[in-house]
């Protein structure tokens, strides 16, 4: 179990209880025969037929432990194998279909049977009700049961959370929708509610608890039934018009009787306004007059029969709920002090505390970790990326941080460094046993083996460093905006500095396949130069270097893309489609090919003789990095997530880091398979999930229909799409 579990829930783990349900399947695997003697160099293969056996003994201890749906597919993977035997599942076929059909149950009735289970403690009948759910959803929806990925920006905000007034429920803003998690759940997610069309401000519990209320900054405000969770009614709080810029929904208070609910807007001192509902119709009752500009949430009297809020400017005021007539001011000292991301439950037994990966469910006087954090993911942009040489690790600056992804078999992803500044800069030494990042504050080199920071003869940081690389002699160079120091990685001796023309403003640094020349380029120009000598060869328009393996250049200028021959004075061809900055070029290994990305959201392939397109493919968010593998087959693309595409524009494969941990994810694009990565995997499995409808599933309870190990092993392996299925 990897470090990280044992903090993940402590105690109410939810994969606890479906331990009885999961299980390795039986593997494809050569073993020694029974006859073979100690010492044998060769072994021979296992039977299909025996192998079928065990895997239906497999099957059948699945069932018992009410993993009905893993039970019926290693059943039929053991028929596949052995088809002469498969006659022998046909008791436990019939059963596992017997058992899985929903009869007259609702999904909705089975999912809630699920969760009745689990909060008992009964794992098997947890996982039979689960499955038997996700049946009858899949027939009543017309769909089936998908993966479901956080976006990028699911993190719970500072002051988004709130409680159930009998502390059985906890809600989570989750920028555009709301988070469920119930004590039934082990405060695990339950469900989901939205999405909304703008971020979600606001949420609130009526005070008997049968009503929750969700407000977005655009005004749209949203009832749920808490016993179904059926939305009942949705309106709209107007926002001002006149010349406020920012005005937003950012409070929903409900009055101590629950029968009016007060919306309120206002940011920044920009003005705002208050609006008077009735909650059982959802109807409109006042408009408030005054301005509440930058001050706390409206509060009501005891009585419910008054409403008051502050302003900056205006100071504390006070309503008729009834009439929505202004009644006067009140003293400020009467202005409610809101909690700074600490929120205790109604009991006082529980506290909700807010941190930047999300939210912890915390004991007040056991300190037991009842939930842990929400899993944040990675929402900043790649900065710098890198591919060793021999195409099986990746180097990735992303935000204050560098990561090593592994893309071997089994796959990982660790953080090796955080800084108080950007990683602008990341390279491979060319015995890949070195890896060096950069921020403006200086160099640091790790061993790609201890993953621990290390001293490198060679390794220096001049002040202000921009960009560096690796030569193919390990010559590394260190590009600050006044000078290029090169220097061996082996030796602290023959180290040479390169002058620059003053302002240069250095932004990248390449060197060409063969270590012969070095280009910066930075300012709208780059800067060539020949090496070991350090001559300097002239500079071209341009920036977003790439030297092509065969003889030329390209460079990115605007939206445009130059190739030229190295002592061309015009470029050879000028390449044309962007609608926005290019930021990065790469060219394939043999040169054909050259890959342009841009703020655009666009990936664009080039033929590099004739300078004309050969296709374009949209991102999923504007791209500043892209490489090739060292076969040529695959190229690698980085902005908000990383996306590994053939040479033919099919996308196929976005690989995930989390926020703060060493783990990840790679997921096909049609989300049919997913690699939990990393020695904190298990942290990135808990932010998935598996939705059909309205019904939303923890990743543990579906895990068996989308996981595939070795999935980004095999792609890059070439395997056809039907070997990436789980």
């Amino acid at each position: 179990m990897a470090r990280t579990n044992r903090t993940l829930l402590h105690g109410v783990c939810l994969a606890a209880l479906v331990a009885a349900c999961s299980g390795a399947p039986i593997a494809d695997v050569t073993a020694p025969s029974a006859s073979s003697s100690v010492g044998a160099s060769a072994a021979s293969p296992v039977d299909p037929c025996e192998l079928a056996a065990r895997e239906r003994v497999q099957a059948a201890g699945f069932a018992k432990g009410g993993g009905l749906h893993r039970a019926q597919r290693t059943l039929a993977r053991a028929d596949a194998r052995c088809a002469t035997s498969a006659a022998e599942s046909g008791a436990l076929r019939a059963q596992l279909t017997s058992e899985l059909e929903p009869g007259t149950a609702s999904a909705r009735e089975l999912y809630e049977a699920g969760a009745k289970a689990y909060a008992k403690g009964d794992g098997p009948a947890m996982q039979r009700a689960f499955d038997r759910a996700i049946v009858a959803a899949e027939r009543e929806q017309g769909a089936r049961l998908a993966l479901e990925l956080p976006p990028a920006e699911d993190v719970v905000t500072r002051d988004g959370v709130v409680w159930s007034p009998d502390g059985a429920v906890v809600a989570e803003i989750l920028r555009q929708g709301v988070s469920i998690s119930e004590r039934g759940w082990g405060f695990r997610e339950a469900r989901r509610l939205g999405p909304f069309a703008a971020d979600v401000a606001a949420i609130a519990f009526s005070p008997d608890g049968k009503t929750f209320a969700a407000g977005a900054e655009d005004g749209t405000v949203a009832l749920w039934d808490t016993a179904t969770w059926k939305e009942r009614a949705r309106f709209t709080h107007l926002l001002e018009q006149k010349a406020v810029p920012r005005d937003a929904l950012d409070a929903l208070v409900f009055s101590p009787d629950g029968s009016v609910l007060v919306t309120a807007t206002g940011d920044g001192g920009f003005g705002g306004s208050l609006r008077l509902w009735d909650v059982a119709k959802g109807t409109f009752l006042h408009r408030l007059d005054g301005e509440r500009a930058g001050g706390s949430p409206p509060t009501f009297s005891p009585d419910s029969k008054r409403v008051y809020a502050s302003s900056y400017q205006s100071g504390v005021r006070e309503w008729s709920v009834k009439t929505g007539d202004l009644l006067g001011v009140v003293p400020p000292s009467l202005q409610p002090a809101p909690p700074e991301g600490v929120f205790p439950s109604p009991d006082g037994k529980l506290q909700a505390i807010t941190g930047p990966t999300g939210v912890s469910i915390v004991e007040v006087a056991t300190k037991r970790v009842v939930r842990s954090a929400r899993a944040r993911v990675h929402d900043g942009r790649v900065t710098a990326m890198r591919l060793s040489m021999d195409g099986k690790r990746l180097a990735v600056g992303s935000g204050n941080a560098a990561r090593l992804w592994s893309l071997e078999q089994p796959a990982w992803v660790r953080v090796l460094g955080r800084y108080g500044k950007s990683v602008t800069s990341v390279a491979f030494s060319p015995d890949r046993k070195t890896l060096a990042a950069c921020t403006v504050d200086g160099v640091t080199a790790w061993s790609t083996s201890t993953f621990e920071a290390q001293e490198a003869p060679g390794v220096r940081s001049p002040v202000g460093p921009r960009a560096l690389a690796f030569a193919p002699n390990e010559t590394l160079a260190v590009a600050t905006d006044q000078s290029v120091l090169l220097s061996r990685l082996s030796t602290d001796s023959g180290a040479k500095l390169l002058p620059l023309p003053k302002g240069s403003s250095i932004d990248g640094l390449e060197l060409s396949s063969d270590g012969a020349m070095l280009g910066l380029s930075g300012a709208g120009r780059t800067f060539l130069f020949d090496l070991p000598s350090g001559g300097e060869r002239g500079s071209v328009a341009g920036r977003g270097l790439a030297f092509r393996p065969r003889g030329g250049i390209a460079t990115a200028n605007g939206k445009l893309i130059e190739l030229s021959d190295l002592d061309a004075q015009k470029p050879r061809h000028t390449l044309a489609g962007h609608t926005d900055d290019v930021s990065a070029l790469a060219f394939s290994p043999d040169g054909a090919v050259l890959a342009s990305v841009g703020r655009d959201k666009t990936l664009r392939l080039w033929d590099a003789a004739k300078g004309a397109p050969l296709l374009e493919r949209k991102t999923q968010a504007p791209v500043g990095e892209v490489t090739f593998f060292p076969d040529g087959k695959l190229l690698m693309t980085a902005g908000e997530q990383l996306e590994l595409w053939s040479r033919e524009g099919m996308l196929r494969l976005v690989l995930r880091p989390l926020e703060q941990q060493s783990a990840g994810y790679a997921v096909r694009p049609d989300g049919s398979a997913v690699e939990i990565l990393g020695p904190d995997g298990e942290i990135a499995a808990a932010a998935l999930r598996c939705r059909i409808g309205a019904l939303s599933f923890p990743f543990e309870l579906c895990r068996d229909r989308f996981e595939l190990k070795g999935l980004t092993s095999k792609l890059l392996g070439g395997a056809a799409d039907d070997e990436l299925q789980p």
